[in-house]
């Protein structure tokens, strides 16, 4: 399977200090790895709790209003924030395999020419 490519949304090898710190949180906790559910939700919770420090006396439209205007936010799942649809604006992670090992994919793999 070496060469394959494949999409995640959470690498748990992350050398991103905020990445590095919710996995050691985690591990510590429950005694494994965190996977891609588990640090969407975490990022879920950071963002609401960001945002209801910073409104005063919220109520659901202002908090739905603030939700839809997010941008740049530094989850452990990537830089997160919204379009005008209301939809993730979170960059997908690739991977790879090389040697047996998974590892982020290289720019290179991702535009290999066409063949042909």
């Amino acid at each position: 399977a070496d060469g394959a490519l494949f999409v995640d949304g959470f690498d748990v090898q992350s050398g991103n200090a905020n990445v590095r710190r919710f996995v050691k949180l985690y591990e510590d906790a429950k005694g494994q790895s965190p996977g891609r559910l588990e640090a969407q939700s975490y990022d879920a919770a950071l963002i609401l709790s960001s945002l209801l420090e910073k409104t005063d006396a919220p109520n659901r439209d202002e908090l739905r209003l603030k939700l839809a205007k997010l941008a740049n936010f530094e989850g452990v799942t990537g830089t997160i924030g919204f379009d005008q649809d209301g939809e993730s604006q979170v960059p997908p992670l690739v991977f790879t395999f090389e040697g047996g090992e998974l590892r982020p994919a290289s720019p290179a793999q991702l535009h290999k020419p066409d063949a042909g």
